[in-house]
Parts: structure tokens; sequence; C-alpha cells
């Protein structure tokens, strides 16, 4: 049976996507929130971006 103790029951968390969706945005290793990186509006050629997390 697998401990449910640290370092066994915790998340960390990674930004994943498509250029240039990590070159914008981040992601809080522990928590999983979604942060902007830079400023979106200097990026005139964007009009959506694609960001996953990813839980290991």
């Amino acid at each position: 049976m697998q401990s449910q103790a640290a370092p066994f029951n915790t998340l960390k968390y990674t930004v994943v996507g498509t250029n240039p969706a990590p070159l914008y945005f981040s992601v809080a290793e522990t928590t999983g929130e979604v942060r902007i990186r830079s400023a979106l509006y200097a990026d005139q050629t964007q009009s959506q971006y694609v960001v996953s997390r990813r839980a290991f």
C-alpha cells in the first residue's frame, strides 16, 4: 500500500502549451494557478493562446 504522507501526496504543476503561450503564461508549481508572465497586448499576431497545466 502506498503511503499517503508527503512526498507521495504532493502534486507539482508545470505549464504546457504551444508557442507562444509558455512565453506569456506561467503556472505556480505548488498550486497550479495560471498567471500572466508578460503583457499580452505586446503580441499583435495572436488572437488566442492554448495553455494547459500538467500535474505530476
